[in-house]
């Protein structure tokens, strides 16, 4: 019996390491599509310098397609080059999600060009499900900006 005490700490301890790691690895694959999406767009976008494709690939189903404002961003990024310089590669700068089954994810890249840099934002959604029926993730908002000093606040983390 008392062997049997030794045995049984080290045991539940390891049973819940590994289940620990599984919803971890579970939880962090679930943004990767999201991730390659955003890739793809800055590889459109500043390798191959076509806007309004990088934009109909980002935006695929998305009601952003279809809205106006679209097509005035995607104007304002094809001068990127003249005020920006030109596009040298791009660093993700956060990610954070919302909700329990997490539905909201919010990205934050750094597009690096030449002479100055831009922030993206990225909002995707996704909706809950009701019949357990694969949900696709939605981008339900695409910005830039320059507010670096904003971005510096907001990234920093506990104890930096």
């Amino acid at each position: 019996m008392w062997r049997l005490r030794y045995w049984v700490i080290p045991l539940v301890l390891a049973v819940a390491a590994g289940l620990a790691t599984v919803s971890f690895s579970q939880n962090a694959d679930s943004t990767d599509p999201l991730k390659r999406s955003v890739d793809e767009f800055f590889s459109v976008l500043g390798i191959d310098q076509n806007a309004q494709q990088a934009f109909e690939r980002l935006l695929g189903r998305s009601p952003l397609a279809r809205h106006p404002s679209t097509q005035e961003m995607v104007a304002k990024v094809e001068g990127f080059d003249d005020k920006y310089g030109a596009y040298v590669k791009h660093a993700m700068v956060w990610e954070r999600t919302l909700g329990a089954e997490r539905n909201v994810v919010f990205l934050k890249y750094l597009y690096l060009a030449e002479n100055y840099p831009v922030v993206w934002h990225f909002t995707f959604y996704r909706r809950p499900s009701r019949t357990g029926e694969n949900r696709d993730w939605v981008l339900i908002g695409v910005r830039y900006d320059t507010d670096l000093e904003t971005l510096a606040v907001v990234s920093r983390q506990p104890g930096s």
